[in-house]
């Protein structure tokens, strides 16, 4: 169970090995399954949350331990102040923002949460406000999913530092067409090229069980789509680099 300084479960906190595929999700309640081998007995695994601080046990820990509880510490941030002009302010679409017929499908099919999708957002003006995040959806069987949206610098064309502040999480009852999620009130101002995800990191119809969820999209355009397996994984650029997703921007 991970829980804060107060002992209140802490829900949503990424867990896995750097490097490696191996990673979930911890629930809402804080509890989080996570199946290891006896060969990763020396590795580290990583728990990171959102404003909270970082901690670290190695597996041979956790399976020496008769009671895993994992507590994380408040983190707190100084954020630069940045200024936009409301004289000049224009709305941008970027990335796909119509269904097209001539699609592929591609997207979360796992039983571990911790599934992300990147998109790389590039302005015309900056700051920028991000306003919307908008996708596809193909076919969805689960009935309720909740997902999160991170921003991450753009490191030379692939997703770097997360620089999400604050916890951008929504629950997702759509079965099929386009789901808009609104950021407005978490305030997101881009300075630069970023990139923008999304996240599985719960099915409420089944913790346990398999959640899948189909995007549109097709192999054709600029490739700047990656996807990984869970936070600690490494970025794989994606071969299907027109997923229908879509960034509506304030600039």
């Amino acid at each position: 169970t991970i829980s804060m300084p107060d002992n209140e479960p802490l829900g949503f906190v990424n867990i896995g090995i750097p490097g490696t595929t191996v990673g979930t999700v911890s629930r809402e309640n804080g509890q989080f399954t996570l199946t290891l081998s006896r060969d990763l007995m020396d590795e580290v695994i990583v728990f990171s949350a959102i404003g909270y601080g970082t901690e670290r046990r190695t597996v041979r820990e956790l399976f020496r331990s008769s009671r895993n509880e994992i507590r994380l510490t408040f983190q707190t941030f100084e954020l630069g102040e940045v200024e936009i002009s409301a004289s000049r302010l224009e709305v941008e679409e970027i990335g796909e923002h119509e269904y097209r017929r001539n699609f592929l499908t591609a997207g979360f099919e796992d039983k571990s949460p911790g599934f992300e999708l990147a998109m790389l957002v590039q302005a015309r003006r900056y700051p920028s406000i991000v306003q919307y995040l908008r996708f596809y959806v193909h076919f969805n069987p689960q009935r309720s999913a909740i997902l999160r949206v991170n921003i991450y610098e753009n490191d030379n064309g692939v997703p770097g530092r997360n620089i999400t502040q604050r916890n951008m999480i929504f629950r997702s009852t759509q079965r099929s067409g386009w789901v808009r999620l609104n950021l407005e009130p978490f305030r997101v101002i881009a300075e630069d090229d970023f990139f923008i995800s999304l996240e599985w990191i719960e099915n409420l119809e089944a913790p346990e069980g398999l959640f899948s969820m189909y995007f549109a999209g097709s192999r054709k355009g600029e490739a700047r789509f990656f996807t990984r397996k869970s936070r600690h994984d490494q970025w794989q650029l994606s071969e299907y680099v027109n997923t229908q997703m879509g960034v509506v921007v304030v600039n």
